[in-house]
């Protein structure tokens, strides 16, 4: 039997801001797990994983697929293990004249349009002269 577009209308109403009991929920939620999806609890053979390696062995993601791949990493923190480990392999690298200059310039940016504190100035001034005296004795 099939409801007229009045009565579906009707039906609809009615049903606007009902709350499901508790029973129902759990029947609502308990249909909506399910298997998984077709592949679920199988592997790939070997043949298929070195097919589908070489596939994508020596693709270029696409300008687009890099920007989403960076959009997802965006917020992510590393964790403790994880920056030990990058400050390990990063120690000892060898940084071009280009890397210099660039690394440079991005931290002359960082006090740009800030000004610094009194006591700021007072401490740069302290260290400044102690240079100056390190220097003036080791000659």
């Amino acid at each position: 039997m099939k409801h007229s577009v009045e009565t579906k209308r009707k039906m609809s109403e009615r049903a606007k801001g009902r709350k499901h009991s508790e029973e129902v929920r759990r029947k609502m939620s308990a249909a909506q797990k399910g298997r998984g999806g077709h592949f679920a609890g199988r592997k790939h053979t070997e043949e298929a994983r070195r097919k589908m390696s070489e596939a994508t062995t020596g693709r270029k993601p696409s300008e687009e697929a890099l920007r989403n791949m960076s959009k997802a990493q965006k917020g992510r923190k590393h964790s403790e293990e994880t920056r030990r480990k990058m400050s390990i392999t990063a120690k000892g690298k060898k940084k071009s004249e280009e890397h210099k200059r660039k690394m440079s310039l991005s931290n002359a940016k960082g006090m740009l349009g800030k000004k610094h504190s009194e006591e700021a100035k007072r401490k740069m001034s302290i260290a400044q002269k102690r240079r100056q005296e390190r220097k003036s004795l080791s000659l």
